[in-house]
């Protein structure tokens, strides 16, 4: 478990700690470290290897784990919170009831993860990989563009094309809208012979 560290770039002592406590068995060695380290306290993991290490319920708020391997992992109820994993590999990994709120997964990939009971609607998952990835409903997610759901385009489930086209119609209806509102604004103030200050007033 565990595996090499080859391209690890964070504190040592955490991925001692983190590691140590999932050998053996009881991830509360970890997560009491971090409550003693205190509110402002996230764990640094850049790179690690984490491969099919047991870290379900493992408190890992705001933790950077970029460019990390943790495929295989159990992180079922884990505690995910503004999580950075950009670019991590997450291939099987079990997330089910993991806290994932402001989680980013940017260009990471989740090929054949459980997502399962996970709430996604803050989760950021643009350009990530999601093959035969289980739990996910892109329309509750925050950030989906770019994300695969299969190997090529060509193969792309019409709901993510469907998506796609939603969110471009919304962005366009926004845009018309503040257009019109502004120009209401401006045939108002030009019919109450209102003039644009030559001054923004100071507050």
């Amino acid at each position: 478990m565990g595996g090499a560290q080859r391209n690890f770039r964070g504190n040592p002592q955490h991925l001692a700690l983190l590691v140590d406590s999932a050998r053996r068995g009881n991830i509360n060695f970890w997560n009491s470290y971090a409550r003693k380290m205190g509110s402002s306290f996230y764990a640094r993991l850049a790179g690690a290897s984490l491969r099919d290490l047991p870290l379900g319920e493992a408190n890992l708020i705001g933790a950077d784990l970029r460019d990390s391997d943790m495929s295989g992992a159990n992180l079922a109820r884990a505690n995910l919170s503004g999580a950075s994993l950009q670019g991590a590999k997450l291939v099987g990994a079990n997330l089910r009831g993991a806290r994932l709120d402001y989680c980013n997964f940017s260009k990471s990939n989740l090929s054949r993860a459980n997502l399962e009971s996970a709430d996604l609607r803050t989760t950021i998952l643009t350009d990530a990989i999601l093959i035969e990835t289980s739990g996910v409903e892109p329309a509750k997610a925050a950030d989906i563009s770019g994300l695969r759901t299969y190997e090529s385009d060509a193969d792309m489930r019409p709901w993510v094309l469907a998506l796609k086209e939603e969110t471009q119609r919304r962005e366009l209806r926004l845009t018309m809208e503040k257009k019109q509102a502004k120009d209401k604004r401006r045939r108002l103030n030009k019919r109450l012979g209102r003039r644009r200050p030559l001054f923004r007033r100071v507050k």
